[in-house]
């Protein structure tokens, strides 16, 4: 005969610093225990499997402070903090680059600023979303721009080296991209953010950026070398970003582990480090791009 025992136990709710409950049973005859995650009854934000090392309400100081301190947004900080130092030398070392056009130039260097702006914001919010409720929402708002603007960034260069030799074919996706990550980001900016909105994103603007990928591919007939690097260049660096995306909406592996990566290799770290992976590998396809488009000749 199984033979259980419950106890409860109060943690808080990270986003709106709320006290919930949380129920552990334990399997007497087996001495297993079995954590029920429950969800916060205040902002209905799920706990996600992760069990332990939540931040108390702090001061802003002491919030900063904690970027050195141990604790289950530690690791999202800095898989996204040293990145953004790497982008930002990326930055200055473009920024003294003399092979190039001032214009070829400029495009690189606003990728790689877009990588900064995206990893500076994700740091930002991974590092005070413990402030407060409202402080969390606003955060969470700049870090879905964040992510917004590297996608168009990561969309600019491909446009502007992609098709150097059709202008108006380059301006209309200029304006399409633009107009795209407006609009959206019109809509991160309305209240009460639902938690899959990223995820959409997310995957909306990479498929854009698949269709002038596929449209610069038939653009030309025969392909020219070009276009036929345009599938390669696109499936090597999305790769990371599908990687990075099956971990984060899978929330494996702390879905099968709970509390067993409360602080170190959760879903959420592994999706920063693809995602890193993935901008800087996009770097690198920029350039190759940049030096297969000084030719209009097919």
């Amino acid at each position: 005969m199984q033979r259980f025992k419950a106890s409860i136990e109060k943690t808080y709710c990270a986003p709106c610093q709320s006290e919930i409950a949380t129920v552990t049973v334990v399997n007497l005859n087996k001495s297993k225990k079995t954590k029920l995650l429950l969800t916060c009854t205040q902002c209905h934000t799920p706990l996600d499997y992760i069990l332990t090392g939540y931040r108390p309400e702090m001061s802003w100081m002491d919030t900063f402070c904690s970027i050195f301190s141990i604790h289950n947004e530690t690791c999202n900080v800095w898989t996204h903090v040293i990145p953004f130092f790497v982008a930002v030398a990326l930055v200055g070392y473009e920024s003294l680059n003399r092979e190039r056009s001032i214009s070829d130039t400029l495009v690189v260097i606003t990728y790689c600023f877009t990588m900064a702006i995206n990893f500076s914001f994700s740091s930002l919010y991974h590092l005070g979303n413990c402030k407060s409720k409202r402080a969390q929402q606003f955060l969470l708002k700049v870090d879905f721009t964040g992510i917004l603007v590297l996608l168009w960034g990561s969309n600019i260069p491909m446009i502007y080296f992609g098709f150097s030799c059709e202008p108006t074919l380059r301006t209309v996706y200029f304006v399409i991209s633009t107009f795209l990550v407006l609009s959206v980001w019109t809509t991160v900016m309305l209240p009460n953010i639902p938690g899959y909105l990223p995820l959409i994103i997310f995957i909306c603007l990479v498929l854009f950026g698949w269709c002038q990928a596929i449209n610069e591919y038939f653009v030309h007939d025969p392909p020219s070398p070009r276009s036929l690097l345009v599938p390669i260049v696109y499936a090597k660096s999305f790769s990371f970003y599908i990687v990075g995306v099956i971990f984060y909406a899978s929330h494996f592996p702390e879905r099968v582990w709970p509390g067993a990566f409360d602080f170190v290799g959760n879903s959420h770290n592994l999706w920063h480090i693809f995602v890193a992976l993935g901008a800087f590998f996009q770097y690198w396809n920029v350039l190759v791009y940049q030096s297969q488009a000084t030719n209009c000749t097919f």
